[in-house]
């Protein structure tokens, strides 16, 4: 399985891929679109004030 690389493209995808579910059968447009909005907001962290973001915070000072 290939996420984010077409096979025999040479192409990767150049960024950030969060959230990545897999069905069992092929979406159609609408399918994929109220997935994504019953997912919304179900996964999210808070990461105010969390070591990541302090640490964050002092390496760019």
């Amino acid at each position: 399985m290939r996420i984010g690389h077409r096979l025999g493209s040479g192409h990767w995808y150049n960024g950030l891929i969060d959230e990545v579910t897999i069905f069992s059968v092929a979406l159609t447009a609408a399918q994929a679109k109220e997935a994504a909005k019953k997912m919304a907001g179900t996964t999210s962290v808070q990461s105010q004030g969390k070591l990541a973001t302090a640490w964050g915070s002092l390496k760019a000072l």
